[in-house]
This record gives C-alpha cells, sequence and structure tokens, in this order.
C-alpha cells in the first residue's frame, strides 16, 4: 500500500516505503494495526484519555504519524484557533472537529485552555 507522505521528498518516501518491507517495519505494522484497534475502540467507548494514549503510542512508533501530527495537524490547529477564537467570542458555537486534532501541546484543547477558555467534552 502506497500513500502519500504529506510532502515528504520522493527519497524520503521511498525509504519508508523500504522500512515498512523490513522485519522491524513488518513488526511495527502489526503494532499500528493493534494501536489503530484500541483508537476505535476507545472512541466507542468516548473514553478520551485511553484515546490521547493510544495515539501518543501511534507517534511513538509510525515515523508517518508523528510527521503528520507535528506538521500537518499542529500547522492546521494553529490556523483554525484564530478562527475559532472569534467565531466563539461572537455567538454559541458548536466546534466538531476529528479526534487527532484535540490532544497534543498544539492541540486544539491545550491552544483554547492557552487563551484562558474551558473546554468540556459533550457526550
Amino acid at each position: 500500500m502506497l500513500l502519500p507522505y504529506y510532502g515528504q521528498p520522493l527519497p524520503t518516501q521511498t525509504e519508508m516505503v523500504k522500512y515498512m518491507l523490513t522485519a522491524e517495519g513488518e513488526q511495527n505494522s502489526l503494532m499500528i494495526k493493534s494501536i489503530n484497534d484500541s483508537i476505535t475502540n476507545a472512541y466507542s467507548k468516548h473514553d478520551i484519555n485511553n484515546l490521547l494514549l493510544s495515539f501518543e503510542n501511534m507517534d511513538k512508533i509510525n515515523p508517518l504519524s508523528k510527521f503528520i501530527g507535528d506538521n500537518v495537524i499542529e500547522n492546521r490547529n494553529r490556523r483554525w484557533i484564530s478562527k475559532i477564537v472569534p467565531a466563539i467570542e461572537e455567538n454559541p458555537t458548536f466546534i466538531a472537529i476529528g479526534v487527532r486534532s484535540l490532544y497534543g501541546e498544539n492541540g486544539l484543547i491545550n491552544l483554547l485552555k492557552k487563551k484562558g477558555y474551558t473546554v468540556e467534552p459533550v457526550m
């Protein structure tokens, strides 16, 4: 399976694919599947703590997941905050986002808390 590697240069993409074909890469693939199952299970149970832990574990073993989190999602979160803050200050606002954008130092939860907001889950 080949995936676009979000702006990674072709040599880097080639190295990632070659790695996935090694014994270590195959073992990591099995671990990734297990973590994906944990993410799905935690999400279906509304278990935010295990969900966040699962994503953190994924970032530790999957370089693509870490790259996407560090570059793509965090950059998008920073852009969103500049739109979310004015929206919630002007009107009652409901915001629905993907779970991957929630956690981490530059996740939307922490970015809103840094701006002085209280963030609570609605389930």
